[in-house]
């Protein structure tokens, strides 16, 4: 824990040890709600230009068990225990955001409730649906799982409603290209799917993009003819055929005729 005393004399106070006094605090509390971003914190706040403060370790920043959770109610979803009732505390979670949305209607004090989402891919088996009572209810990743934490309308396609596998198969037209059958879980569900427009990897959660030429990732890559890397993931400008407007002609007449 960072500690920072202010000396006095009086009615006299050191305005420079108070005023680095204060960033300290600002970059301590920083590290209990955002311990990822500590190291841009205290850039931000000047510390070691200012105050000769040098930046901190990770391990030097102690994240208590309710780091994830300011408010009088925290609530927690891990996606990653499905299957299993919890009670919404940090060590027995509710398996849905919808379990912890009920159980904060429940509470009825939206405002001092919290939501903390730990890493995984929460799965919406239904449309989350807000109303003015749950106004200022709060959903937040918890602290260093921002980058892991997916809430999906997705589907798992890993078994079938019958809990058989899915089988993926190689194409008859080409065996580079594997394919499988979706019907028997799209529709399974409670609303039936009228097509499936993207499917994405499960570590991840990154969107699988269909072939494409040239191939590249459309997520990430940057591609068109005003990016930078046009050359590699653009069709070269020689290899697009163009419209042209036709060479000029007789101006065709035609005849109105009144069959009334």
């Amino acid at each position: 824990m960072m500690l920072w005393s202010v000396s006095s004399t009086g009615d006299d106070v050191n305005i420079t040890e108070l005023d680095c006094g204060m960033r300290a605090l600002a970059l301590q509390y920083a590290g209990t709600i955002q311990p990822e971003s500590i190291h841009d914190v205290h850039e931000a706040l000047r510390l070691e230009a200012l105050c000769g403060v040098p930046p901190p370790f990770s391990n030097e920043i102690n994240v208590d068990s309710h780091a994830g959770c300011t408010a009088t109610h925290c609530l927690y979803v891990a996606p990653t225990e499905r299957g299993q009732d919890g009670e919404g505390t940090e060590s027995d979670p509710f398996t849905s955001i919808h379990e912890a949305i009920e159980a904060s209607r429940a509470l009825n004090q939206p405002d001092q409730t919290e939501i903390v989402l730990k890493k995984g891919i929460h799965e919406l088996a239904r449309t989350i649906t807000l109303s003015p009572a749950d106004s200022g209810l709060t959903l937040r990743a918890y602290p260093g799982d921002e980058k892991e934490v997916w809430v999906s309308g997705g589907v798992s396609l890993d078994t079938n409603n019958n809990g058989i596998p899915l089988e993926w198969n190689e194409w008859e037209q080409n065996s580079d290209i594997l394919v499988a059958d979706l019907s028997s879980i799209v529709n399974a569900l409670p609303t039936p799917l009228p097509d499936v427009t993207s499917i994405c990897t499960e570590t991840s959660h990154r969107r699988l993009y269909r072939a494409r030429y040239p191939n590249s990732d459309p997520e990430v890559d940057q591609w068109g003819y005003a990016s930078v890397d046009n050359t590699v993931y653009s069709v070269p400008a020689d290899a697009v055929n163009e419209w042209h407007r036709p060479d000029a002609g007789e101006v065709p007449v035609f005849t109105y005729v009144d069959l009334t």
